[in-house]
């Protein structure tokens, strides 16, 4: 029979600094709602969204000592759920049970698959199909953060990582599994399944150093790629290459301080 895990007392104090961050812009309202407390454009809103995920990816770093698995599967390596189900039953104060060993569109991790939190789900109306796919994507494969093949801490990788990127109409529900993987990832920005914007000109990125940054969207493939993977990133310098193309930037005043090269 399955069993439910449910946050302990332990990991809601390590948590504190996320939930008080929550709470700060807004909170993470249970149902699918992120109120902010204060107007907000667009590619701010979306900024703000990246910044919290990214705080709770290094959290589950701090917690379980180890990066997430892009996919967690169960002992015959099926798949189960994604990583930003798992991030976000960190993030929230939801008293739903979740199932480690059930998939995510099973009879109790449903519950859960009902809903569309707009920190995956910001670019879908909620009146549409699509409402509940993802638009947050995580850059996995060999070599990338998200490698399946290796156990790594986010203190291993290079702060000019790429680790999450922004897509449109990916056909992805936000707990599925389902990523941008460097073998088969299109090669373009702004096309359908593939990096691209709330708007046709920019999208959002965010870095293992907990910077968000908005970019242009004619920067080119081939140079931000470099940044997809581990030696990528540690052979390039992300100021002086990609500067030129970013429009502004976000960082959770919480996520873990590194200095380049740690």
């Amino acid at each position: 029979m399955a069993s439910p895990l449910r946050t302990t007392g332990r990991h809601l104090r390590r948590l504190s600094l996320v939930v008080y961050f929550a709470l700060v812009v807004g909170g993470l309202l249970w149902g699918g709602c992120f109120f902010l407390n204060r107007p907000q454009t667009e590619p701010n809103r979306i900024l703000d969204y990246f910044a919290l995920i990214l705080r709770g990816i290094a959290d589950y770093d701090d917690v379980f000592e180890q990066f997430p698995p892009p996919c967690f599967v169960d002992d015959a390596g099926r798949p189960l759920f994604s990583w930003r189900f798992r991030v976000l039953t960190l993030l929230t104060s939801s008293k739903l049970d979740f199932y480690t060993n059930e998939r995510w569109d099973g009879p109790h991790n449903a519950e859960w698959a009902k809903f569309a939190p707009l920190c995956y789900c910001f670019l879908s109306r909620m009146d549409t199909p699509e409402a509940r796919n993802t638009n947050v994507m995580a850059i996995c494969g060999p070599d990338t953060a998200f490698d399946d093949k290796k156990m790594l801490r986010i203190a291993e990788l290079p702060t000019d990582t790429i680790l999450i990127v922004e897509v449109r109409d990916s056909g992805v529900h936000w707990m599925e599994c389902g990523d941008l993987d460097t073998r088969n990832i299109p090669q373009a920005i702004g096309k359908r399944g593939g990096i691209a914007g709330s708007v046709a000109d920019e999208f959002c990125v965010g870095f293992a150093d907990g910077q968000v940054w908005l970019m242009r969207s004619d920067v080119p493939f081939d140079l931000l790629s470099r940044f997809f993977t581990i030696s990528g990133s540690r052979d390039a310098d992300r100021d002086e290459r990609l500067t030129p193309y970013m429009l502004r930037t976000r960082r959770h005043r919480d996520f873990p301080v590194r200095q380049q090269g740690d």
